[in-house]
């Protein structure tokens, strides 16, 4: 995203995890407008669930939804494949059995295990694996689950 419009950009998209910021060029706080400018104009907006407050927007062509809060501001952003998400030069789609040993021998600590995956609450984001392979990862701003109760953590995965 770097460095041009999403014409410019490939469809499989290397992003690199920044806790509690963002992920790749996205930033925790944008306007969904600044978004989609970024992002381009090809998405689908959608209520993820019937509770959600506010429409997702999904860019199936670079594996990413993207949740907004009341203000229309990102808060929260979910990639799957083709997006690659990284922390500290870890791809975290893949084994589930692999990819937390790799965060922590990247200096991750060790995650808190939930139902459908692995969070990792100091650095802002979590890993979506109901089966044994990583599926998703959600990356969310400071504070983002303090609102949610923990029965509807889960409910923030990709499916």
């Amino acid at each position: 995203m770097k460095g041009g419009s999403a014409k410019k950009m490939s469809r499989v998209l290397k992003l690199e995890i920044r806790p509690f910021e963002g992920l790749g060029d996205l930033r925790f706080g944008m306007s969904r407008r600044d978004v989609r400018a970024l992002l381009g104009q090809e998405f689908r907006s959608f209520k993820k669930t019937p509770l959600a407050d506010s429409l997702t927007d999904a860019y199936a062509q670079y594996g990413l939804h993207l949740y907004y809060d009341g203000q229309d501001r990102l808060e929260l952003v979910e990639a799957f494949q083709p997006c690659v998400p990284i922390f500290q030069g870890v791809e975290l789609l893949g084994p589930r059995k692999v990819v937390p040993d790799r965060l922590r021998q990247a200096g991750a600590g060790g995650p808190r295990r939930d139902s459908d995956g692995d969070f990792f609450d100091d650095l802002g984001f979590a890993l979506y694996s109901p089966g044994d392979m990583v599926e998703g990862v959600s990356v969310y701003r400071k504070g983002y689950y303090d609102k949610l109760d923990s029965s509807s953590r889960h409910r923030r995965f990709p499916v």
